[in-house]
């Protein structure tokens, strides 16, 4: 492999690992505006799931970006590691970027599961007040049913005693 191709495929891993450091942070962003609304007194679910609509499309670029890092580094491997001190800037940099998306994951991952914990907090409450609204209903529904019973039945006993 010549080294001038070696370079230009470390230099398009090193773009790639750029891109996909951009998207977590763009996915951090977006995570952290979700956050924002589950903590707001009112619950906002239209932007909740444009939020998601948003990360969905970071989520498919970070996968695009991996699949196209792990090809070129298939293809030029060995090369760096045959000629470990001719790329040792390019591989420092690309510790440095791949230590920061890393370190971008984890403060994602933690997000993500603390927002999940408390949208589900959310739905619970929702799914509370429904059960009571339903009980509500239901009770009220007796009532005016047995309001209704007792006026038909005090006509009833009103018709039996003539």
């Amino acid at each position: 492999m010549a080294e001038t191709k070696g370079i230009t495929y470390i230099r398009m891993m090193l773009d790639i690992l750029g891109k996909k450091e951009n998207h977590l942070a763009s996915l951090l962003e977006l995570t952290t505006a979700q956050e924002q609304l589950l903590k707001g007194e009112e619950f906002i679910e239209e932007e909740f799931t444009e939020l998601i609509a948003k990360k969905r499309g970071h989520l498919l670029k970070i996968e695009e970006a991996d699949n196209g890092f792990q090809a070129i580094y298939n293809r030029v491997a060995e090369e760096m590691k045959n000629n470990k001190d001719e790329y040792k800037d390019q591989i420092i940099e690309m510790q440095s970027l791949i230590t920061r998306v890393t370190d971008l994951g984890v403060k994602l991952s933690a997000l993500e599961e603390k927002n999940k914990t408390a949208l589900e907090a959310n739905l619970q409450g929702k799914r509370q007040n429904i059960r009571q609204f339903k009980v509500s209903k239901q009770t009220a529904d007796k009532y005016y049913k047995n309001m209704i019973g007792m006026q038909t039945g005090a006509s009833y006993f009103m018709d039996q005693k003539k």
